[in-house]
């Protein structure tokens, strides 16, 4: 095995045999994967087309899974001079990514929003500023923010309904009083009795049409009726759902960052910035968590908004421990993603993560099997977790084998005894691959000379033996 992948090793580094792939456009090659036969190396291109909407990496913590494969795709797509999002769950992360774009040359590129950086922006003022913006709208952020808050602790549909029509008229009461819209402005609606009062005073003095007017009243009878003679136990069980979410983003350096003005906004990676939201979850715990969401769900807006116009010019995000950022928007997103230009990057170590993040199994597996769906592209490193194993070997598939058979026996009786047995074949429908081959592949490191190796799934056909599968390998540099 050492030796295997000591050649392995060699010929990464050595003469290969080339595909040439078509140029332009979609057919563009962001890079080309690297396989092997006959003893060279054979390259599969990786285009633009076959990359949108994103690719996934599955593998276990020491796989190798982010400076093999993750590191090759994010310096392809840094040398393509691409603008994207970078999500940071570690510490390291954002010091990683800036070295990465040093390393390709865009260090200028590079927009680090940190805790007491300059880089801001207000999410809820930013959504209601877009074009068609609706208080509807920005409820809906809320309530994904809301997920992220959770996780799989979310509550009853009943809760989160209660939820949903206080952020209503909280949001509702903003705009109609003309205000910018804060995460504190929603926590003191809630915290203080009163401070629905002033807010509106100020609308009531606007101009506005027979339908604000009729929506002012709707929220006047809701602050001042509704919620303030809502039963306690009630009150305190729609904060309880409703306070994880805004809290953390209302107080101290966040407040700073989330809840005052924009000098950044997520259309900036269309024009090649890389904006790194590092505010770590291992640092920052929920409100970095939170944070990261925050921009993730504004950027996927963002690339939606640009339509088919976006094809052409894709911008990126990357999110390592990508179970950290899960919301069910993303199955969403992947389904016009192609189409306007964005391109998710999402590492992980294995589906339970991706499912707990949805709520658990039984309320996350159909969620996660559509995100998963959609993304064409799908890299396995080394992996000991049996769900993630079997998946991808269900996703590979299964095809007529000839399998072999033998028997043999002896027959024991008075006076005697004598044997007889038999050996053959029979073909029948069987995986392709075995689920050990995942707990086989190289991690890279010394002993392998930095070479990682992983299963790469794409849905076409591969060279070099036109499979649908075809085992690769990274240098780790």
């Amino acid at each position: 095995m050492i030796e295997t992948l000591k050649k392995l090793a060699a010929l990464l580094l050595g003469e290969q045999a080339k595909i040439d792939p078509p140029q332009g456009g979609r057919d563009s090659v962001l890079l080309n994967f690297q396989t092997l036969k006959e003893g060279k190396k054979i390259d599969i291109p990786w285009t633009r087309g076959r990359a949108l909407p994103g690719v996934l990496i599955f593998g276990k913590s020491g796989s190798g899974k982010t400076s093999g494969p993750g590191r090759t795709i994010a310096r392809a797509l840094l040398d393509k001079k691409m603008g994207g999002l970078v999500l940071c769950a570690k510490t390291e992360e954002g010091d990683t990514w800036a070295a990465w774009a040093n390393e390709a040359g865009r260090a200028g590129d590079v927009v680090r929003v940190v805790a007491d950086g300059p880089h801001r922006l207000n999410i809820l003022d930013y959504e209601n500023q877009q074009h068609g913006a609706t208080t509807l709208s920005i409820v809906a952020l809320l309530m994904l923010l809301g997920e992220a808050a959770g996780g799989a602790d979310r509550k009853d549909d009943d809760w989160l309904g209660m939820v949903k029509t206080l952020l209503t008229n909280a949001v509702d009461l903003c705009r109609l009083a003309g205000v910018t819209i804060r995460f504190e402005t929603i926590l003191a609606l809630v915290q203080d009795a009163n401070t629905w009062e002033p807010l509106h005073a100020l609308a009531k003095e606007r101009d506005l049409t027979e339908s604000q007017r009729k929506d002012l009243a709707i929220c006047a009878h809701y602050w001042g009726e509704e919620w303030l003679m809502m039963p306690d136990k009630t009150k305190g069980s729609i904060k309880a759902t409703l306070l994880p979410i805004v809290s953390p983003l209302s107080r101290g350096e966040l407040r700073e960052l989330f809840s005052t003005d924009t000098t950044v906004t997520p259309e900036a990676t269309f024009a090649g910035k890389i904006i790194i939201i590092d505010l770590p979850i291992k640092k920052f715990d929920i409100a970095g968590k939170l944070a990261a969401v925050g921009w993730k769900l504004a950027w996927q807006r963002a690339v939606e908004r640009r339509g088919s116009a976006g094809a052409e010019a894709p911008a990126f995000m990357w999110a390592d421990e990508f179970q950290n950022f899960v919301t069910s928007r993303d199955a969403d997103f992947c389904l016009t993603a192609r189409a306007s230009g964005g391109l998710m990057v999402l590492l992980t170590q294995g589906l339970p993560g991706i499912w707990h993040a949805f709520g658990g199994k039984a309320r996350g597996e159909a969620p996660a099997e559509i995100l998963l769906g959609n993304l064409p592209t799908k890299i396995f490193c080394a992996n000991d977790d049996h769900a993630t194993n079997e998946w991808a070997q269900r996703l590979i598939g299964k095809r007529l084998q000839m399998r072999a058979n033998t028997s043999s026996g002896y027959n024991f009786s008075q006076g005697g005894g004598g044997g007889s047995g038999g050996s053959g074949s029979s073909e029948q429908m069987d995986f392709i691959i075995e689920t050990n081959i995942f707990q086989k592949l190289s991690q890279g490191g010394s002993e392998s000379r930095k070479v990682v190796t992983a299963i790469l799934v794409t849905g076409k056909e591969l060279p070099p033996n036109g499979e649908m599968f075809c085992k690769v390998g990274f240098k780790q540099n």
